[in-house]
């Protein structure tokens, strides 16, 4: 007569470890797109999210918006992009400077350097700084961990800007990847 102690044995660590020979192997289930159950976790130890790293300068202001994103600023204005050579950081602006003008800056703030400040609106979740909400204008000033933005459009068609230029801030930092 045969040993049957390891086979039983065997079966009671299977059992006690959760496998069965019910449960098809995972190649076997690939045939459904979305696990049945949550993932299986290693641990419950919370990590906090990794640090980003962003070396090097920040791109071109003047690569971060297109003519569509500049269209509802400048209707029939042309974009006439170019460089401010005045400005403190980096700074693109398109338009014609004087009744259509959006001008937008990217740049690493210097330690210790504080921005401006003012009433808030949220953007990308960290509050962005309203320079100015005048007739025709507004301008907003964001820092980040990784860097910081000032976007200012003047339009003389609406008097109010800021709502429009928080939704243009935030496509700028998206495709920063701040």
């Amino acid at each position: 007569m045969r040993d049957t102690r390891p086979v039983g044995l065997l079966l009671v660590l299977l059992a006690l470890t959760g496998c069965t020979a019910a449960d098809p192997p995972a190649a076997e289930s690939a045939g459904s797109p979305t696990p049945a159950g949550p993932p299986a976790t290693v641990s419950s130890v919370q990590r906090p999210p990794a640090a980003r790293v962003v070396a090097g300068p920040p791109p071109d202001p003047c690569s971060l918006l297109d003519p569509a994103d500049l269209a509802g600023y400048l209707r029939q204005t042309p974009p006439d992009e170019h460089r401010d050579p005045t400005a403190d950081v980096p700074t693109c602006v398109w338009g014609d400077g004087e009744f259509r003008a959006i001008s937008l800056a990217a740049w690493r703030p210097a330690a210790g350097q504080r921005p401006p400040t003012g009433g808030t609106r949220s953007v990308h979740g960290v509050d962005a700084v309203v320079v100015a909400d005048a007739e025709y204008t507004c301008e907003l000033h964001w820092a980040g961990e990784v860097g910081a933005v000032r976007l200012k459009v003047v339009a003389t068609d609406q008097e109010s800007w800021c709502a429009e230029t928080t939704v243009t801030l935030d496509l700028v930092l998206t495709r920063l990847g701040w």
